[in-house]
């Protein structure tokens, strides 16, 4: 038998404890979203940090060819956006609801705010930034297997390691609608 912890790795989405952000988000206003609407566009300059409440959204990259690649998927607990707010750069990748959600908004001035004042909010931010480095390279694992078809399963036994609900039959559903587009996108096959 399988085991999908063997894979949890090799699949392109962050989770995070909400709970560790702790009173950070007590006061902070949240917004909804709808799946497929855009919350931050590459090289728009807002400079708010975002925080996935509830739902999954996804990261992308539009590279200089035109084409956009999906970098992760992100799900409750993960932020978007600390280094544009922190440095006063424009972002550096898209994030787009990939079902309905709802974010924390941290405006640019409260995360100067928080930056200063509450440490675990830094801490917290530059944990997902590691954890978003260390999905890059588990990515670039996964794409190097040469067979498309090996990849495609690795991906998906990864998404049913790390979002996945185990059913009374030993199945295993996937929590995320997955497209081919999508999966075309996170393994760059056609």
């Amino acid at each position: 038998m399988l085991k999908l912890s063997e894979y949890k790795n090799m699949a392109p989405v962050l989770l995070y404890d909400l709970a560790s952000w702790g009173e950070t988000l007590g006061d902070c206003l949240t917004q909804t979203y709808k799946a497929g609407e855009l919350i931050r566009m590459q090289g728009s300059e807002e400079g708010d940090v975002v925080i996935l409440k509830e739902g999954f959204s996804v990261i992308s990259v539009l590279l200089g060819d035109g084409t956009e690649t999906i970098q992760h998927i992100g799900g409750p607990g993960c932020s978007f956006g600390y280094i544009a707010a922190s440095s006063g750069l424009p972002y550096m990748s898209t994030i787009r609801a990939y079902t309905d959600c709802k974010c924390y908004i941290i405006p640019n001035k409260k995360v100067q705010y928080l930056v200063e004042n509450e440490p675990d909010f830094t801490i917290n931010t530059l944990r997902i930034s590691s954890m978003q480095g260390d999905l890059y390279f588990q990515r670039i694992s996964l794409l190097a297997i040469p067979q498309s078809g090996v990849r495609l399963l690795h991906l998906l036994l990864g998404f049913g390691a790390s979002t996945g609900r185990k059913k009374s039959d030993g199945r295993i559903v996937i929590q995320l609608e997955l497209t081919h587009q999508l999966l075309s996108e996170i393994l760059q096959v056609n």
